[in-house]
């Protein structure tokens, strides 16, 4: 990618408000990198797929961070509205 393209949801996560501690943790959540169970079987690491939060459906980017009841109850909690998601 050119140095010089802009990424469109990049405003949202690389603010002055954010911490950049936070901020790294959504880019390879972005860019699918992130080390989850789904993408960890796609690198050929044999697991089981399993929410350790709800322990009924697989650990998928989106179920992990915006589809467990777990983490929606603590979205919730921070007064996020997750329906947008």
């Amino acid at each position: 990618m050119p140095a010089d393209t802009i990424i469109p949801w990049a405003f949202m996560i690389w603010k002055t408000c954010i911490p950049p501690s936070h901020s790294f943790i959504f880019w390879p959540l972005i860019h699918g990198k992130m080390p989850i169970d789904e993408n960890l079987c796609v690198r050929g690491c044999i697991i089981v797929l399993v929410c350790n939060f709800w322990l009924e459906t697989d650990e998928t980017s989106e179920h992990l961070f915006l589809r467990c009841p777990f983490v929606a109850d603590l979205w919730n909690w921070l007064g996020m509205d997750l329906t947008s998601f």
